[in-house]
């Protein structure tokens, strides 16, 4: 009987997707964790997609926390589907209880699919600020974004806005969610297909029909980490891969037959790979030194490969020449956060982008690109960073 009651209140609650009103429940949650919840009904943008909107003005001075709850993001334990994260993670519905958080998502999207329907939801407004939480109770499982305005230090600065598709036929599926996504971005031009950017780009061209080889020379002593790097006690730097072995290796690939590739050094700097940043100069004479790097790029020219290296604008490490604590971005107390551990290159801040525009691309980005590297620049992880 509990079994069939509980069923009827999910169906209560995750209304039929081809419902004629759709609504959502919104949390404002204060500083002592006490939800203030109000219903909204969702307004029709477009054949299949509901839009919930909290506008800016609306949102109350006490909330610490935003989360905008779907009528239809509920699902139970046992039922056929899955919820689909930003991240690219896919859970089904086993638990009892439990929960999840996304915080790093590299699409602001999220979708479930249950017997009652499919959707997926797009963050469209404040997706910054915005996490993705499943929570399961008692076998019932919601999924929501939660929007962390009090985290910051600053009110928030524009509406709360989530669009809703439904997806129905072939596309009622997580590969669905893909192409409405993908829709979307073409649609507004956020985004170029790479068939389409090469017809001006010869260099994005070359890459595309090309087999893309990444090289790391060099990296510190991974099993003796230090946290606080200084010169006296910076772990050794150990060579893989020396620039002489690159250039063999690049002549081998030619005479095997790869007419087209594109080279990406790694760990080709000062301290390796990770090791420094911001530093980058001069580069290891156990690689081969400077000389030796430079007749790497110029024999990649000669085979006919493009030839770029890994550099990095996210992660900056004390031990690195121009290192300034006066760069590195702070939360609103004050402190400044770093990932925690400690990597290659010792504890790890994040600079401001600002900083290291002003400060590094005019001089250090020209004189990398005066070494010779020519083909599509590689700054890690900067395109799948959440802002």
């Amino acid at each position: 009987m509990r079994k069939i009651l509980l069923f009827f209140l999910i169906a209560i609650m995750s209304v039929c997707v081809f419902a004629k009103s759709r609504t959502a429940e919104i949390e404002f949650i204060d500083a002592k964790n006490v939800a203030h919840k109000k219903t909204i009904s969702l307004t029709r943008v477009a054949d299949d997609v509901w839009r919930a909107k909290v506008p800016v003005a609306e949102i109350p001075k006490y909330a610490k926390k935003v989360n905008v709850i779907y009528q239809n993001a509920v699902a139970q334990k046992g039922e056929d589907g899955y919820f689909v994260l930003g991240d690219n993670r896919l859970g089904h519905f086993t638990k009892d209880n439990g929960s999840l958080v996304c915080w790093k998502f590299f699409m602001p999207i999220y979708g479930m699919k249950n017997p009652r329907g499919t959707f997926v939801a797009m963050i469209k407004g404040l997706q910054y600020e915005a996490g993705i939480f499943v929570s399961v109770k008692k076998g019932v499982y919601k999924i929501s974004p939660s929007f962390e305005i009090g985290k910051h230090g600053y009110d928030p600065y524009e509406d709360i806005v989530v669009d809703f598709y439904d997806l129905k036929g072939n596309d009622a599926n997580y590969s669905g969610m893909a192409r409405a996504y993908r829709k979307y971005q073409l649609e507004r031009g956020e985004v170029k297909p790479i068939k389409e950017r090469m017809k001006t780009s010869p260099t994005l061209a070359y890459s595309a029909q090309s087999m893309f080889v990444r090289v790391k020379h060099a990296c510190k002593d991974l099993k003796n980490r230090v946290a606080r790097q200084t010169p006296e006690n910076e772990p050794k730097l150990f060579c893989y891969y020396s620039f002489d072995w690159f250039i063999d290796m690049m002549k081998r690939m030619k005479e095997m037959g790869i007419k087209n590739a594109e080279m990406c050094m790694v760990g080709w700097q000062a301290g390796g790979f990770d090791g420094r940043y911001p530093q980058y100069f001069p580069i290891p004479e156990k690689l081969g030194g400077e000389a030796a790097l430079r007749e790497a790029i110029k024999t990649a020219k000669s085979l006919d490969y493009q030839i770029v290296c890994h550099t990095n604008a996210t992660e900056w490490v004390e031990i690195g020449e121009g290192f300034d604590l006066d760069d590195i971005i702070f939360l609103p107390n004050g402190k400044r956060p770093s990932l925690a551990g400690a990597w290659v290159g010792g504890c790890t801040f994040h600079p401001c982008l600002q900083r290291v525009y002003d400060r590094f691309i005019e001089n250090d980005f020209k004189r990398i690109s005066e070494l010779g590297f020519r083909g599509n620049h590689h700054i890690d992880v900067l395109g799948c960073m959440k802002a």
